[in-house]
Protein backbone atom coordinates (compact mmCIF):
# COMPACT_ATOMS: atom_id res chain seq x y z
CA UNK A 1 0.00 0.00 0.00
CA UNK A 2 1.56 3.11 -0.82
CA UNK A 3 1.97 5.61 2.44
CA UNK A 4 0.92 9.36 1.38
CA UNK A 5 2.63 12.16 3.29
CA UNK A 6 1.40 15.27 4.24
CA UNK A 7 2.48 17.98 2.57
CA UNK A 8 4.22 21.28 3.88
CA UNK A 9 3.00 24.84 4.18
CA UNK A 10 5.82 25.29 1.65
CA UNK A 11 4.93 22.75 -0.58
CA UNK A 12 1.43 24.33 -0.84
CA UNK A 13 1.88 27.94 -1.37
CA UNK A 14 4.53 26.50 -4.37
CA UNK A 15 2.20 24.59 -5.71
CA UNK A 16 -0.04 27.69 -5.39
CA UNK A 17 2.41 30.07 -6.71
CA UNK A 18 3.34 28.08 -10.09
CA UNK A 19 -0.63 27.58 -10.55
CA UNK A 20 -0.83 31.18 -10.36
CA UNK A 21 2.15 32.12 -13.01
CA UNK A 22 0.15 29.34 -15.42
CA UNK A 23 -3.08 30.74 -15.12
CA UNK A 24 -1.68 34.29 -15.33
CA UNK A 25 0.66 33.71 -18.65
CA UNK A 26 -2.35 32.12 -20.00
CA UNK A 27 -4.34 35.09 -19.54
CA UNK A 28 -2.15 37.36 -20.81
CA UNK A 29 -1.17 35.87 -23.87
CA UNK A 30 -5.18 35.53 -24.60
CA UNK A 31 -4.94 39.68 -23.92
CA UNK A 32 -1.94 40.30 -26.14
CA UNK A 33 -3.62 38.21 -29.09
CA UNK A 34 -7.03 40.49 -28.25
CA UNK A 35 -4.70 43.49 -28.51
CA UNK A 36 -3.02 42.04 -31.75
CA UNK A 37 -6.34 41.45 -33.22
CA UNK A 38 -7.67 44.83 -32.26
CA UNK A 39 -4.98 46.47 -33.60
CA UNK A 40 -5.08 44.74 -36.52
CA UNK A 41 -8.85 45.49 -37.06
CA UNK A 42 -8.34 49.30 -36.41
CA UNK A 43 -5.20 49.42 -39.05
CA UNK A 44 -5.14 47.04 -41.81
CA UNK A 45 -9.04 47.21 -42.20
CA UNK A 46 -9.44 50.79 -41.79
CA UNK A 47 -8.57 50.70 -46.17
CA UNK A 48 -11.64 48.38 -46.43
CA UNK A 49 -13.99 50.31 -44.16
CA UNK A 50 -15.12 53.91 -44.83
CA UNK A 51 -17.42 56.16 -43.13
CA UNK A 52 -18.84 58.43 -46.21
CA UNK A 53 -19.89 56.91 -49.65
CA UNK A 54 -17.76 58.40 -52.46
CA UNK A 55 -19.22 60.55 -54.73
CA UNK A 56 -19.28 59.68 -58.16
CA UNK A 57 -20.32 62.86 -59.58
CA UNK A 58 -24.01 62.17 -60.13
CA UNK A 59 -27.27 62.87 -57.63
Amino acid sequence: MIEERAQTSGQLENSFTRRTMLIGSIQGGIGVLLAARMGYIAVAENENISCCPKATGSI
